[in-house]
């Protein structure tokens, strides 16, 4: 095989020769490995997914290979986690157990052969591990975790990521790893956390642990009184417990789930009796994509020696397995949705079973400053959705999450939904119809930016130029809990923090009368077939009575949300619960439809066949064209482009074809040129395919990069209103047309034929080939209808003409 590129974390238990037995050694073993273990989960790295981690015992310390796909410095966040959890395990086992660490990073290339890896990087790292200097500053003091950095690895990756690597507390070391030179390295120790007594009382909040990793407040480990005796060997292996947490409270949760972890040892020896594995689900791709991934559920891929022992552990309490065995997300939407998905796989093994909720928080608007005062919005923070809906119309935006990667944006996108269309229950038939369609369009034009998860649109407000569109003139969709994250100068998940002496857009808080969906931050237990051990299902019962205790929701509280006993908003703001309302397929794919900006091309007519009378509209097809045209602007949204042709036989100097009006934004300068377009008569006959086959090489050539990404491209649509004929009656033309559209970039052919069998004559085969439609006109109803039906197809449900 040839050699990988990885990340190299090696560790080795400082003194491990001095213990007195032969048990103190199985115990110092299995407390290295449960703390790797941890640190690791915690801080991101691949702990279970194997094909991103290579792992080789050795004896007292382990070589640890991580993929490159993984950042490199995950591996510094780990750090802080070892040292706590060492200090963990030290609290807790007798003095000839304790573990202090010499870990080495560094990076290189790594081959692996059937005996294990091999290479010059795995080398000079163990040379690093075991320089004598390097030994001697570890003896110099007592730190659970002592750290050697190679001078590459320190260049590359702690001092290129910022200051949140601390790269000023390592410090410079010449490490004699050859005889003829010393080598630069850098250093540094991770002192065992402070144990303090746990101060009672509610007066203040409780004192944060050292690096916690979003900022949030953490309550205190026990204390260890001086001389006091240390728990015996624990024989028996706490109860594992999984619990997956969403981004916004996993800070809150993973403090609380040790002092849980804590509270919960045998009253005799004092060993601990639960063990909990709390992993953030942050990374975008939404629900299917989780369960895809294999959270909730075990991988078909699994050969049935591995479900066996993954079964056993589930069952017995031992080592954990990838599933998780509580869920708690922001909100009951997304238990819904995960109910959506294991129907639809038909999945009958797996249930969801929802507690109640341990905290609570609300959709808000987080509106700036000016926008708030040139608006005149009224000081008590609280707007209707009508008036709110009409901000778009003086030219504001809204920013909100995607709904298909975070549930705060799939709340959002249900409420400015269920508001525009003034329905209580968003489903196939409310969300599909042409009126829905335009009106969902209209919405979704107004998103200045809808990224993947909260606290990145938040982010990108905080860096935002003055002046820009998201510095003044964007509402923000968010949780009131990620609003306060972010007004109190918070990092928002660690991601973007503050430069000092940088200001920030000012949000303010703004709740919708109507009312704004609730986050119920439900606890949620998933049940397997087999079921899990009746120890297991025990600390579930006596995690969820702990989080929803007075201590733990005080916790809640300081880190920013509502607790369950004190939740009572604003009676004019009453909470909007949107359980049972939502159908969740046809929510996200009416948004995939009408999120999509649309370049239309429309080409007219202008033979002397539509000079033919017509019912209403001037008493002419030629006139019932421009009606067509304003028409079609009213469709347009803020991010679509518009452009207009005329055509007939040598319309312009041989050729069929004349752009009267280039594409652009459908803004009042493009709305001007096109109302003062005057469709003439011009050029000799009828004419349809050879001009609708340069229309369509023509929005194929204008390009497609102004989406945010591939699936943002907007849709290409052509609307040719005509006579319906063609003088030339070119069968051929017509089949190279149908062929062009079926072959080539989608584009979508809509036709309005004034002649009674243009669609009945194939013309319809042809529209339907680019995705469209034929419509036969005979009047302006039926004008009305047809660009109805176009708008469905951009945005909606195409309708075909039968």
């Amino acid at each position: 095989m040839e050699p990988r590129h990885y990340t190299i974390f090696c560790v080795d238990m400082v003194d491990s020769t001095k213990r007195p037995t032969d048990w103190h050694r199985r115990v110092a073993r299995s407390g290295m490995y449960r703390a790797l273990r941890r640190a690791f989960v915690r801080a991101r790295l691949p702990w279970h997914l194997r094909w991103r981690r290579h792992l080789e015992d050795r004896g007292d310390g382990a070589l640890i290979l991580v993929s490159a796909a993984v950042p490199s410095a995950r591996a510094l966040q780990a750090l802080p986690h070892l040292a706590r959890e060492l200090a963990a395990h030290n609290a807790t086992t007798n003095a000839g157990a304790h573990i202090r660490l010499r870990v080495v990073l560094h990076a290189g290339e790594v081959a692996h052969d059937p005996y294990g890896v091999s290479g010059k990087a795995v080398d000079d790292a163990f040379r690093l591990l075991d320089a004598p200097e390097f030994k001697a500053a570890v003896r110099e003091n007592d730190a659970a975790v002592h750290v050697i950095i190679s001078d590459a690895f320190y260049t590359g990756v702690v001092e290129q990521g910022g200051p949140q690597n601390d790269p000023g507390a390592y410090r410079p070391l010449a490490a004699s790893v050859r005889q003829e030179r010393p080598a630069r390295a850098w250093t540094r120790s991770f002192p065992e956390p402070r144990l303090r007594v746990r101060v009672t009382g509610r007066s203040a909040p409780p004192r944060v642990l050292g690096a916690a990793a979003v900022g949030v407040t953490a309550l205190s480990l026990l204390t260890l009184v001086p001389g006091e005796s240390r728990p015996m060997f624990c024989d028996d292996p706490p109860v594992q417990l999984r619990v997956r947490v969403s981004a916004e409270k996993a800070g809150v949760v993973q403090t609380l789930a040790q002092e849980f972890e804590r509270i919960r040892r045998h009253k005799e020896t004092g060993c601990r009796m639960v063990d909990i594995n709390v992993v953030t689900a942050s990374d975008a791709g939404g629900i299917e994509e989780s369960v895809r991934q294999g959270w909730l559920m075990r991988s078909p891929a699994q050969t049935s020696v591995e479900r066996t022992a993954a079964a056993s552990a589930q069952s017995t309490g031992g080592e954990m397995s990838d599933e998780a065995d509580v869920w708690l997300p922001d909100s009951s939407l997304e238990v819904e949705q995960v109910r959506e998905v294991l129907r639809a796989q038909r999945i009958g093994t797996v249930t969801l079973d929802v507690k109640g909720s341990i905290a609570r928080s609300r959709l808000v608007l987080g509106v700036p400053r000016s926008m708030a005062d040139r608006l005149k919005l009224p000081g008590d923070g609280v707007v209707p959705w009508e008036e709110a809906l009409k901000w778009p119309e003086q030219g504001y935006l809204f920013g909100r999450a995607s709904p298909r990667t975070s549930s705060t944006g799939l709340a959002a996108t249900a409420a400015l939904y269920r508001a525009v269309l003034g329905r209580d229950v968003l489903n196939e038939d409310t969300l599909s119809g042409t009126d829905a369609a335009t009106r969902l369009h209209a919405v979704e034009q107004a998103i200045a930016r809808d990224d993947d998860e909260p606290e990145r649109l938040l982010c990108a407000v905080r860096t935002s130029p003055a002046g820009s569109d998201l510095h003044d003139r964007t509402a923000v969709l968010v949780s009131q809990k990620a609003l306060t994250d972010y007004r109190a100068g918070d990092s928002l998940g660690g991601r973007c923090p503050l430069p000092s002496g940088a200001g920030q857009p000012e949000l303010l808080t703004f709740a919708v009368r109507e009312g704004t969906p609730l986050f119920d931050h439900p606890y949620v237990v998933i049940n397997r077939t087999p079921r899990a051990s009746p120890e297991r299902r025990r600390v579930i019962d006596r995690l969820y009575r702990f989080l929803r205790s007075g201590d733990a929701q005080d916790q809640f509280r300081y880190a920013g949300f509502s607790t369950v006993a004190a939740w009572n908003p604003p009676l004019d703001t009453p909470p909007l619960d949107l359980a049972g309302k939502i159908h969740y397929g046809p929510l996200l794919e009416a948004w995939d439809r009408v999120r999509r900006s649309a370049d239309v091309l429309m080409a007219v007519d202008v033979s002397a066949a539509m000079d033919a009378p017509f019912p209403d509209a001037d008493g002419t097809r030629r006139a019932a064209a421009k009606n067509a045209i304003a028409l079609s602007r009213r469709l347009m949204g803020g991010r679509d482009r518009i452009a207009l042709w005329t055509f007939a036989r040598d319309l312009d100097g041989g050729r069929d074809h004349r752009s009267v009006v280039p594409l652009g934004p459908p803004d009042r300068a493009q709305t001007d040129r096109l109302n003062k377009v005057r469709l003439d008569s011009g050029g000799r006959g009828t004419v349809l395919y050879g001009p609708v086959r340069e229309a369509v090489r023509e929005l194929r050539r204008s390009g497609g990069g102004r989406g945010r990404n591939a699936a943002d491209a907007p849709t290409k649509a052509l609307i040719v209103i005509a006579d319906g004929t063609d003088d030339g009656d070119d069968q051929v033309l017509a089949d190279r047309l149908r062929a062009e559209l079926l072959d080539g970039a989608p584009v979508r052919l809509y036709v309005l034929a004034f002649h009674s069998g243009g669609c009945a004559n194939g013309l319809d085969r042809v529209a339907q080939a680019g995705g469209g439609a034929c419509y036969p006109i005979d009047d302006m109803t039926a004008m009305r209808k047809a660009l109805d039906g176009v708008a469905a197809g951009l945005w909606g449900r195409p309708r075909r003409s039968t």
